[in-house]
């Protein structure tokens, strides 16, 4: 039998639980005369004080986060618990848990364990924190000034994950176990977690003092995300059109006797000419959907601690994160327009409203009317998808103190995620034709609409009439019903990825102890590191051919299948929809009830197993390597990429404690210089038959100076300044070559041979001076009231420029698509935080009780322009956020009201209008605001009841295309609820 990680761990518990019962006992016998058993401080009270503390006495700007009891942060997720951080905004995925946070309105920062990088699965650097169990962690560290020891690569903040040294804790011995029921309002399911985490020390040994800490936990999340008016995938839900657009055929003629013609007198603008100064927006999706995931998450954690003598100390930890993930996409596309045919009818009642006066002209949108190039569409893109994903840590570390000034450490780490996804795709569409295809003549039925008089849409589809037995009229046409015989299957498509991504490197450090009366000490080191991302990409397509290599089909032409079995005439191809059918079922749930208009509110949910079509078709293993090209049958070549990135880094960092003019003054100068390596291979393409290898490489260095500097106007009152330069490195998916380049003949622009696209090793990391200035009144151990500004000169972005490069590939001379260094931006903003305890009054029950309140303010001046010649924020920055928290604890219960909200911010900035039209908008995702709730209740000394509620308010998630009228996805994951118990011995 095959043991799991997560089983081998389970049982490692339950063998070192024994021991720690005997040793507490024996422990107890000799000591108990001598010492009393101190019962530690737990509990909301607790945490803010210990996150106060270390806030007051630290050297740099920063925020701290500590756990109200082992194993249990303020919040089950990270991201959700870094919220409620000053300056510190999340983002939520559609099925509302929180993934990845901005600090100060950026999104390049890093992220860390005990002060080394952890490396997740995305190729933009970024780590998601739904991966990672709160539960491995005693605390959360946000730096917002760093000093030169620290790791660059964060334009914004690190935060650093902490554990805690097993040494270092309260008690000789200890085990905890929790145990979560937690129910989920929409799908209205039941769902367990269960942690333990178990800790000895040994102490007075012949070798010394040793301490081992493990932690095994395993949760299983679900969502149920009911969304309407467009996908999460990115791609607008609008299309930009123009009073002088003509439509493809047949509307532009509009049938035999042109009365399915366009509307050519379009005259938004009043002017009285119908030309491209008409700009307006028309709604192209028509759409409800659910989305299902399920991920079952493992974790094991492993600190180790020896201590020989006072002077030296030795560790090593391990973690190990694991998930296994489901999610199932069920769209109905009630109607959707065609790019090319979509335009408004002559025939229809149309009306536009003014949007707004831009740089551009003025912009409308159509709010009822009837429309061309309509097509229906069930089914999900993707259907069904399945990851594994995988993360290990290991760090080896020791101190060493040389005597008593001078101490030497050094740290050994490695890294590594790994991530395989699956998924397969299934949507039927409707062949107008009866060409047992899918292709423009398809994009041919018509819509009636109405916006004005319904959150969604109210509508009524017509079939194409060129294509109908009455083409002089309009005949209904019920899309919801798939076994109408025009349906059939567009896509019975197979994809995948495998991802790797790993992190070594090794550190020292010196710190020498100074008696001067200025400065404390002084700390040198240095850090290597090299770190490499692979990335293949697969996909089967099967729609409109049937290919073979040899004898071994690769794919089918599944666009011959009629949804309907008796719609097929074909023997074989009525078996193969018999058997699709098989994995089709309906959700009758009426999904997105609270939102009104006339769509059918059932979806059709494609039940399907990710290798059902290979072996209904009898098609090749995704994965399969074709024997006479070496490659995969399915491999994206131009996807398939590796990236290594290696640094060196050096600094210096000087200590400093004085006085200047009575007031205390300390904090830290120093200067680090990192030197950085990129090779990147992939493939090009200069032939549509032939992928050649190809490896590019690039080097840049920079010097980083910090200095952090505080001033103790009193006991009470400090004050903090912090100047420091800053990088962020291009993303890895950036820096892949990917070059695909293609020869145009006799249609290449003159003086070259060809065009295409590639990436950029030679990218240049963003570089940003920033200063920071906060006031800190402590008012007690648990009370304080804080403000600081802030001010972030970044000298560049990312990003397409707009033209075309010259790149010379093989003697030959390409026009190539490719991002660059853009011009930068500059941010500025100020942040308050007040945290009040009621302890200094006896009144009954204020005295346990307390409030938090923080708001962060930010802005800045960007030169990035959508199509409109707007101004483009930065992705991510809200420019108002606040929290407001109400809590009470009395040592036996307590309990917390946190409500969070955050300003509208851009979630992409250029959101593309329909496939190929080279049109964009910058999404915006509106302000929103939740309430979450969590009690718990101490039972005895040893066994507390815990109970918490997410988004209790049960708020939407609402994006739209620059304009709230242009609403492009709103989706709704409900309410969640979880009950736990926690005991220790």
């Amino acid at each position: 039998m095959k043991t799991s990680p997560y089983n081998a761990a389970t049982l490692l518990m339950l063998y070192f639980i024994s021991p720690f019962e005997l040793q507490a006992k024996t422990q107890n016998e000799t000591q108990a005369e001598e010492q009393i058993e101190v019962i530690e401080v737990t509990g909301i009270k607790r945490s803010i004080k210990a996150s106060m503390n270390e806030k007051r006495f630290s050297k740099e700007i920063k925020d701290v986060i500590s756990a109200e009891d082992i194993g249990q942060l303020p919040d089950e997720n990270i991201a959700e618990a870094l919220q409620r951080v000053t300056g510190i905004q999340m983002s939520r995925g559609s099925d509302g848990e929180g993934s990845t946070v901005q600090i100060r309105g950026i999104s390049n920062n890093n992220v860390e364990i005990n002060g080394q990088t952890l490396v997740g699965t995305s190729a933009n650097r970024s780590v998601n924190f739904q991966d990672i169990p709160s539960e491995l962690f005693s605390g959360i560290e946000v730096l917002k000034a760093p000093t030169a020891d620290r790791i660059e690569g964060s334009l914004g903040g690190t935060i650093n994950l902490q554990t805690k040294r097993v040494l270092e804790m309260d008690k000789p011995s200890f085990v905890n176990v929790s145990a979560k029921a937690k129910y989920l309002e929409k799908n209205d399911k039941v769902e367990p977690d269960f942690n333990l985490i178990a800790g000895q020390q040994l102490r007075d040994t012949a070798l010394g003092d040793f301490g081992l800490m493990l932690t095994a936990g395993r949760k299983t999340v679900t969502s149920y995300t009911e969304s309407s008016d467009g996908t999460d995938d990115g791609i607008g839900g609008w299309l930009r059109r123009t009073g002088d657009m003509v439509p493809a055929a047949p509307f532009a003629e509009g049938g035999e006797n042109g009365q399915w013609r366009y509307d050519d007198a379009i005259d938004t603008n009043g002017d009285g000419v119908s030309d491209k100064n008409d700009v307006f927006y028309m709604k192209q999706l028509y759409i409800v959907s659910v989305l299902q995931k399920e991920s079952e998450r493992d974790s094991l954690g492993l600190s180790s601690q020896w201590q020989p003598n006072d002077a030296t100390n030795i560790f090593f930890d391990a973690t190990y994160t694991s998930s296994d993930n489901w999610s199932r996409n069920s769209q109905y596309h009630g109607m959707r327009l065609g790019r090319p045919q979509a335009m408004p009818m002559a025939s229809g009642d149309n009306h536009y409203e003014l949007l707004a006066n831009q740089p551009n002209g003025d912009f409308y949108y159509m709010t009822k009317g009837r429309v061309s190039g309509a097509n229906a569409r069930m089914g999900g893109l993707p259907s069904n998808g399945f990851s594994d994903t995988e993360s290990q840590k290991f760090t080896l570390g020791g101190d060493y103190d040389v005597n008593d000034k001078l101490s030497l450490s050094a740290e050994l780490s490695y890294a590594k995620g790994t991530k395989e996804t699956n998924s397969n795709s299934t949507y039927m569409m409707v062949d107008w034709n009866h060409d047992k295809d899918f292709g423009a003549a398809d994009w041919s039925g018509i819509v009636d609409f109405d916006l004005t008089n319904s959150d969604i849409v109210d509508f009524q589809a017509y079939e194409a009439p060129f294509y109908s037995e009455t083409p002089d009229k309009l005949v209904p046409f019920d899309s919801a019903n798939v076994m109408d015989p025009h349906y059939l299957y567009v896509k019975m498509d197979r994809g995948g990825s495998n991802v790797r991504n790993k992190d070594t490197s090794l550190k020292f450090d010196a710190t020498y102890l100074l008696d001067g009366e200025v400065f404390t000490q002084i700390k040198m080191g240095a850090r290597i590191a090299e770190r490499s991302f692979n990335s293949k990409r697969y996909a089967n397509y099967n729609a409109s051919k049937n290919q073979f290599v040899g004898d071994q089909q690769i794919a089918f032409a599944a666009r011959e299948i009629k949804v309907n079995p008796d719609a097929n005439t074909d023997p074989q191809l009525k078996a193969y929809a018999e058997k699709a059918l098989q994995c089709h079922k309906v959700i009758d749930g009426n999904v997105m009830s609270h939102r009104s208009g006339n769509i059918n509110r059932n979806v059709i949910d494609a039940t399907c197993t990710f290798d059902y079509f290979q072996e209904m078709f009898g098609l090749p293993e995704l994965r399969a390597i074709n024997p006479e090209t070496g490659f995969g049958y399915y491999e994206i070549l131009s996807s398939s990429y590796e990236v290594k990135e290696k640094t060196t880094a050096l600094y210096v960092r000087a200590d400093f404690d004085t006085e200047v003019a009575g007031f205390g003054v300390f904090g830290n100068a120093g200067l680090r210089y990192v030197k950085t390596d990129t090779t990147s291979s992939g493939f090009y393409k200069i032939k549509t038959d032939q992928w050649d290898p190809i490896t590019l490489k690039g080097s840049y260095n920079n010097l980083l100076p910090t200095l952090n500097v505080n001033v103790e106007l009193s006991e009470e009152l400090l004050v903090r300044g912090a100047y420091y330069r800053a990088i962020a490195r291009p993303a890895v998916t950036d820096l892949s070559p990917g070059i695909r380049v293609s020869l145009d003949g006799e249609d290449s622009i003159p003086g070259y041979d060809g065009s295409g696209s590639a990436g950029n090793p030679n990218l240049e990391p963003m570089l940003a001076d920033n200063l920071d200035l906060s006031v800190e009144w402590y008012m007690n151990e648990d009370s304080m009231l804080a403000g600081a500004v802030f001010y972030k000169d970044i000298d560049s972005s990312i990003g397409y420029p707009d033209y075309e490069l010259d790149m010379k590939i093989d003697g030959l001379l390409y026009k190539v698509n490719q991002k660059v260094n853009l011009p930068g931006t500059k941010i500025k903003g100020f942040e308050a935080n007040w945290v009040q305890s009621f302890g200094f009054t006896e009144l009954p029950i204020i005295q346990h009780a307390g409030l938090s309140a923080n708001y962060t303010y930010s802005t800045e001046n960007s030169e990035m322009v959508d199509d409109e010649g707007s101004e483009i924020p930065r992705v991510g920055l809200s420019k108002n956020s606040y929290n407001v928290t109400a809590f009470y604890d009395d040592g036996t219960f307590s309990l917390r009201f946190a409500y969070n909200w955050r300003d509208t911010f851009v979630r992409n900035a250029n959101t593309i209008l329909g496939y190929g039209t080279g049109q964009f908008l910058p999404e915006m995702e509106h302000e929103r605001g939740q309430l979450d709730i969590s009690a718990n209740y101490n039972i005895s000394p040893d066994l507390k009841v815990t109970f918490s509620a997410v988004n209790v308010d049960d708020q939407d998630i609402e994006r739209y295309l620059k304009y709230r009228q242009l609403t492009n996805y709103v989706a709704s994951a409900g309410a969640k609820y979880n009950l736990g118990v926690q005991y220790r011995f």
